[in-house]
């Protein structure tokens, strides 16, 4: 043992931390990456780089269901008066993969499969969302779902 070096310690250690965390699921969500996350959705004034950077971000939002932050980067042309914050509550998230980003100009398209459970029952959402930039910043606009 005395020939391990500290580094492979502290990966050893790393390791384990993750193997150990991953068994408390969403407690560990909760208690650590929770409050980063609702700090980045939390400026509202603060300005996506892309049409996929603030698609994660209104995932994120989602998340954490925080409307506000949702209706300030929907487009005031499609945004909906009702945003369905009732039903927030019943979904929980569980993930999120970007399949394809594409930028022309000042429109952009995010392809992506949201994971998420309603009473119990896993859900997909498999969605290709339309992007616009106005002024600087991006807003979503509206989306194609896909049927599973």
């Amino acid at each position: 043992m005395s020939r391990i070096a500290p580094h492979h310690w502290k990966a050893l250690a790393a390791a384990w931390l993750g193997w150990a965390f991953d068994g408390l699921d969403g407690y560990l969500y909760v208690m650590v990456a929770m409050p980063f996350v609702r700090q980045l959705v939390a400026n509202e004034h603060g300005v996506a780089a892309s049409a996929e950077q603030l698609m994660r971000s209104r995932y994120s939002a989602y998340a954490l269901g925080r409307f506000d932050y949702l209706s300030a980067t929907w487009h005031a042309s499609t945004r909906p008066a009702d945003l369905g914050e009732e039903h927030g509550e019943a979904l929980k998230w569980l993930g999120l993969s970007v399949k394809r980003h594409v930028a022309e100009g000042d429109r952009a398209s995010v392809e992506f499969v949201a994971r998420f459970r309603v009473k119990g029952r896993g859900q997909r959402l498999h969605e290709v969302s339309r992007f616009v930039r106005e002024d600087g910043r991006w807003y979503y606009v509206d989306g194609e779902v896909f049927a599973r």
